[in-house]
């Protein structure tokens, strides 16, 4: 925004010495008054006695120096309106950036789908044979979608679900990855059978937000749609968004409300999607 500007006031310079003194008009020739009252009337000037001067010369002089106020305060009113608005328009931009930004983009970091985590094969093997595991079929733990990168250098986050038949046990886990030394780190697990109180469910790791794992909760064996964005999988009344802290993962998941600004974005890709089946 530009600073206010003001009318600067130019002083004409007035000249004075090196002229011949001007006679007094008693004493000039017609041609010279005639050629007189045509040059500009300056400030240094010298005028005669008002008792001398004509009646006419003060009207006019009077009628230029109202319309010359009337100009100015005309100008500092506009000035001040114009400023006013300006000022109006920055307050409600402000407001606006202000509502936008409940939500910080800054510390959110989106997951990726499984078919664009390199490591995803690498990844399933490490984490099932390290624990004695099948690295395949019933009994082995697959990857849920998505994958996070997380704060850490070279490092992520991801989700894992196994079924073993033989027991009828159900086993969840979330892992922090680290894609060069395939080391890796279970920070949750929880594990229920088929018949037991708590109907079986699986997690997905759908993003982040700073020290903060955003879940999907979801019935086991789900099959949304090919045009079903995981992030609105809840608002089917089905499932549920939470948030996991990592500092301490066994605490109480607490619920997720899911941003205006993130339900847009998915609604609209659900949109393109439907479009061009």
């Amino acid at each position: 925004m530009t600073g206010n500007t003001m009318d600067e006031y130019q002083n004409p310079g007035g000249q004075t010495g090196g002229e011949e003194p001007q006679r007094p008009p008693w004493q000039r020739e017609p041609k010279e008054d005639i050629e007189q009252a045509n040059e500009p009337v300056f400030e240094s000037e010298t005028f005669m006695p008002s008792k001398k001067r004509p009646i006419g010369t003060y009207a006019i002089a009077a009628a230029i120096l109202i319309v010359a106020i009337f100009i100015a305060n005309a100008a500092k009113d506009s000035s001040t309106e114009n400023l006013s608005e300006q000022n109006n328009t920055g307050a409600e931009t402000s407001e606006e950036v202000v509502k936008e930004s409940v939500f910080n983009l800054d510390g959110f970091f989106d997951g990726i789908r499984l078919g664009d985590f390199e490591d995803l094969d690498q990844a399933s093997l490490i984490v099932n044979s390290a624990q004695g595991k099948p690295t395949t079929g019933d009994g082995s733990e697959k990857l849920t979608f998505s994958v996070v990168e997380s704060e850490q250098d070279n490092m992520v986050y991801f989700a894992t679900e196994s079924l073993n038949p033989a027991t009828n046990e159900a086993f969840v886990g979330i892992y922090h990855y680290n894609t060069l030394s395939n080391r890796w780190q279970r920070i949750y697990k929880t594990m229920f059978t088929e018949d037991g109180p708590t109907p079986p469910f699986v997690l997905h790791v759908l993003g982040r937000i700073d020290n903060q794992l955003i879940l999907l909760k979801n019935k086991h064996n789900s099959s949304p749609g090919p045009c079903t964005s995981p992030w609105l999988i809840p608002f089917n009344g089905v499932s549920e968004l939470l948030l996991l802290s990592l500092d301490d993962p066994y605490s109480n998941f607490e619920s997720f409300t899911l941003p205006d600004v993130l339900r847009e974005r998915e609604e609209k890709a659900a949109e393109r999607c439907r479009a061009d089946l």
